[in-house]
């Protein structure tokens, strides 16, 4: 049994990396909480990731990764960790408590990357799942132990550095770990540079004096560009000599990785250090365009940020990172800690904080002034990927005197983020906070109260929905604006339909839906619609109901609104379904399925749903109950029921449940709902489509090596699709398509997608065990 003190410190003899992974993979086996302790820039959440791919396949419910670093303003741990393993969740229960309750059963490794700044958070969370949740595993890396008598602590050391003075030739100073990065770095930046007979030593003392430390070493590969190896060496040597701190309560490895990051800054021109402050306002990466628009002027150009920004970027200052087909920019933590120092140090804090909140102002509100239109998946990616600096946004408004006003009316703007893309949670948070922070009567508290009740239906929280839309409707007596009126009545009448006051539910929507189709509001046309069928189908008004219908599709085709077109498919199908015309049905609700909207977490349940009660009525039993089973699992993931959608939809999703224990008997109707719970993300769609899936010998080698899944992705990789695309086709999550493809990289002893499209390309007959593809 491997204990800590089997396990190496900094300063101790070194330990490979590859045998470091297998050190820490034999630990997590036995251990249900492990911490990779170490400074910045040794590499922890690199190796954290290596060990969770390796043992993927030891975890029946997969890996979940989640970086801390990137958790936005206010946001408690236990809701993020909720949200990586769960993914989008409606319930109005204690995130703790839902997240024991999810993973009570399962088999699972949780990555918590960068702890630090959260770990009596992190602690407590962990404590308490480990106490009911055997089958759950916690890789962590911190900074610094937790402290708790179950943790496993393994500090992750340096990278092995020769010693010149016992270093005799090329080849030896090229094997250590320290060099062959290094070299691996400075080729990047002279693609002419190797290792020589004349230059050995001097790489091997230069590894020397950076520690190991890859960050560090990547940072002085970088200044190949403008320095020789010996200009590096005798200025490591006087920038740690000069910079080491003398408090002994430092680690010495982080007075160095700090004396590094000074002298990174003394390197960059005032330009350059003006940039480098002045970006660290972002959190979780950031854009070019959010550089030009957040940190010029006052002494930047507009037009120098890209230039400077390059700079940065070769200087390994900034790292970058695809985003489908642009770029996307980041600092290390140390190195953004180092700027925020920087910049809080100066008269303009403020004012690029203020810069920063009204740049993600307006990206929040570009994403609903287009939502209707061809580019909702591009707003959903975006939204996404800038969730983090938009919480930092809000937090700044609502934290600064003056500003609580424009923080609501961007809580209003990022509507479809909250309750189109799943966001529920943050999403009430916010608009809570919005109205605190603005109790007098204004069109912004309006928009705001709508908006919140709006989420809390979604929740499944009638009344206090109710209760929101009361307090609008009075305030809406000292304002004079139709919009906000037709909105409430919108909200009102699905309100009063989920409570079945179906007559007031038609009135209402009928109304609102009158109003957005004068005023060309397609998005208030095109949801309006949805909710107007659905109350008219409770009322038999069939006929009426498919006007409705067809007046909202032909818009929402028009206009390429994928998500408010797929919402009055379904709702038109249910009302074929109800009409009689279970063809008509089954097609309308498969067309809203083929959509593939991998963000529409909600309608996508409600569409198995429905789809298995329009199965069971014309006869196909044993496909309805798998498709039920779908269903039932998606709104278990979700954290909510169809129940939150009102008494009808509820009694006809049980009124199929009974029917099915009819017709099979309740044993054979159960085991095929685990069947279809069961089916792979992948496949669910294909199934509900009623196409013909591949055997499992289908493909020559694929299943001996891959799963189901992993050769799926890698097909459409072959085909040139991005990660993003692949997800989009087969509805799942952006990162659920990056685990897979890391995996399949692992498998397959691969470096690259190109290697993997190839291999399919070839019939999956070219992998040889233990060769290395590169």
């Amino acid at each position: 049994m491997l204990s800590n003190s089997d396990l190496p410190l900094p300063g101790t003899s070194f330990i490979g990396r590859r045998e470091l992974q297998r050190s820490v993979r034999m630990v997590l086996k036995q251990h249900p909480f492990v911490t990779l302790t170490g400074l910045g820039g040794m590499g922890k959440s690199r190796l954290a990731i290596s060990v969770a791919e390796k043992l993927r396949p030891h975890f029946a419910n997969g890996v979940r990764y989640l970086n801390l670093s990137n958790l936005p303003f206010g946001t408690p741990v236990e809701e993020a960790v909720l949200r990586s393993v769960a993914g989008t969740d409606n319930s109005t229960a204690h995130a703790g408590e839902r997240l024991t309750d999810f993973l009570r059963n399962r088999t699972l490794l949780l990555v918590l990357d960068n702890c630090e700044h959260v770990s009596d958070e992190v602690l407590e969370l962990v404590s308490s799942l480990l106490e009911v949740a055997s089958g759950v595993r916690v890789l962590a890396t911190s900074r610094h132990a937790f402290g708790s008598s179950r943790e496993q602590v393994i500090t992750v050391p340096p990278l092995g550095a020769p010693h010149p003075a016992t270093v005799n030739d090329r080849h030896q100073a090229a094997a250590s770990e320290s060099v062959k990065l290094l070299s691996a770095r400075a080729g990047l930046v002279q693609p002419e540079f190797s290792i020589t007979n004349e230059n050995f030593r001097t790489v091997a003392r230069i590894c020397e004096l950076l520690e190991g430390n890859p960050l560090a070493i990547e940072l002085a590969a970088s200044r190949l560009r403008t320095f020789s190896l010996s200009d590096i060496e005798r200025r490591l040597e006087d920038r740690f000599t000069f910079l080491t701190s003398s408090d002994v309560t430092i680690p010495p490895r982080h007075r160095s990785l700090r004396a590094l990051i000074d002298w990174s800054w003394e390197l960059c021109t005032p330009s350059e250090r003006l940039l480098w402050q002045r970006a660290s306002v972002f959190t979780g990466g950031f854009t070019l365009e959010a550089v030009e628009r957040v940190c010029t002027g006052n002494g930047l150009d507009p037009e120098d940020a890209w230039e400077l920004l390059d700079q940065l970027v070769l200087k390994s200052i900034v790292l970058t990172e695809p985003s489908g087909q642009s770029i996307r920019y980041r600092f290390l933590d140390s190195i953004a800690e180092f700027g925020s120092e920087q910049l809080q140090g100066t008269t303009e804090f403020q004012t690029i904080q203020r810069a920063h909140r009204d740049h993600f102002a307006e990206r929040a509100r570009t994403s609903s002034e287009q939502w209707s239109s061809s580019r909702q998946e591009q707003i959903i990616a975006m939204l996404r990927e800038e969730r983090a600096n938009m919480a930092r946004a809000l937090e700044w408004s609502f934290a600064t005197e003056g500003e609580a006003l424009r923080g609501a009316v961007m809580v209003n703007h990022l509507r479809i983020h909250w309750a189109v893309d799943g966001y529920l949670r943050d999403g009430r948070k916010w608009t809570s906070r919005a109205l605190i922070a603005n109790p007098d009567p204004s069109t912004e508290r309006v928009t705001t109260l709508w908006v919140a009740a709006w989420i809390t239906l979604l929740q499944g929280e009638l009344e206090v929905a109710q209760r929101l839309l009361a307090e609008a409707e009075h305030l809406l007596h000292q304002l004079a604006d139709a919009e906000l009126e037709a909105y409430v009545r919108l909200f009102d009448g699905t309100a009063a339909l989920w409570d079945s006051e179906t007559e007031r539910a038609v009135a209402q929507l009928r109304s609102a839906v009158a109003y957005f189709a004068d005023a060309d509001d397609t998005f208030g046309l095109l949801f309006g619609s949805m909710m107007l069928v659905l109350a008219l189908a409770d009322t038999g008004e069939f006929d009426r109901a498919h006007q409705v219908a067809d007046r909202a599709l032909n818009k929402g085709r028009e206009l390429g609104d994928q998500w408010g077109t797929c919402q009055v498919e379904w709702t038109s199908g249910l009302v074929s379904w109800l009409d009689g015309d279970l063809t008509g049905a089954v097609d309308l609700v498969r067309a809203g399925l083929s959509r593939r909207l991998d963000f529409d977490r909600v309608g996508t349940a409600l569409q198995f749903d429905v789809l298995a009660w329009i199965l069971e009525s014309r006869g196909d039993h044993e496909k309805a109950a798998c498709i039920l089973g779908v269903a039932h699992d998606l709104w278990r993931a979700l954290g909510t029921s169809i129940h939150a959608f009102g008494i009808s939809m509820a009694q006809r999703s049980e009124q199929c449940h009974v029917a099915l224990e009819k017709q099979l008997s309740a044993d054979r109707r159960d085991a095929l709902m685990l069947k279809g719970a069961q089916w792979d993300p992948l496949i669910r769609i294909d199934q509900a489509l009623g196409r013909e899936l591949p055997q499992e010998n289908e493909f020559a080698r694929g299943p001996d090596i891959l799963t189901r899944t992993e050769w799926s992705i890698s097909q459409l990789l072959a085909e040139g699709l991005s990660n993003r695309e692949i997800a989009t086709r087969l509805v799942v999550s952006h990162r659920t398509v990056e685990g897979h493809v890391a995996n399949v990289l692992m498998k397959l002893d691969f470096t690259s997608r190109s290697q993997i499209a190839t291999w399919v390309a070839l019939g999956a007959q070219t992998v040889h065990s233990g060769e290395s593809h590169r």
